[in-house]
């Protein structure tokens, strides 16, 4: 039994020694997408306590509201794999910094279905971010350093974690 790769319209990998410059520009906003992302992932652990008497939530609700970011995640990372690589990166990163965006802004309401919707927004925003991070790197890359680029978004967003909660500090 045999397998045959499918062609992807309009993108191609990157040869063996080449760098696509336009790529690599677009690879570091989706950087900067991932980093927006983290941001809202890891935002609600430092305002536990102020969020529960926000929403009148017990330990309960407020774990599941702050758990439908990681259910929609999940979901929609198929989703925006699929999508990226229907209508590649132009297209698809913009709509998961916009969905991301709008879920951000309806998590900041004081109304707890709102903000519900919007924590599960924001995890369907979030998931194209590293999708489409490995997806520029594949294309704009040589192959030889797929593996180190694609887990640098992850890497560079741990890392920068611990200095920025330092400067939240009192």
């Amino acid at each position: 039994m045999s397998t045959q790769a499918m062609p992807i319209r309009g993108a191609k990998p990157a040869a063996a020694s080449a760098f696509n410059t336009a790529f690599i520009v677009a690879w570091l906003f989706c950087l900067l997408f991932y980093f927006m992302e983290y941001a809202a992932r890891s935002a609600p652990s430092v305002m536990l306590p102020e969020l529960r008497t926000a929403f009148g939530l017990n330990t309960v609700g407020l774990s599941s509201l702050i758990g439908l970011y990681y259910y929609s995640y999940a979901g929609f990372a198929i989703v925006a794999g699929a999508a990226v690589d229907r209508w590649g990166a132009k297209y698809t990163i913009p709509a998961g910094v916009l969905i991301l965006a709008i879920g951000t802004a309806m998590f900041g309401v004081n109304v707890s279905w709102i903000a519900g919707a919007g924590r599960f927004l924001q995890g369907a925003g979030a998931a194209f971010a590293f999708v489409a991070a490995v997806y520029l790197a594949a294309r704009g890359l040589p192959a030889r350093y797929l593996a180190t680029v694609a887990e640098l978004p992850n890497a560079s967003a741990c890392s920068a974690g611990p200095p920025a909660n330092s400067l939240s500090l009192p």
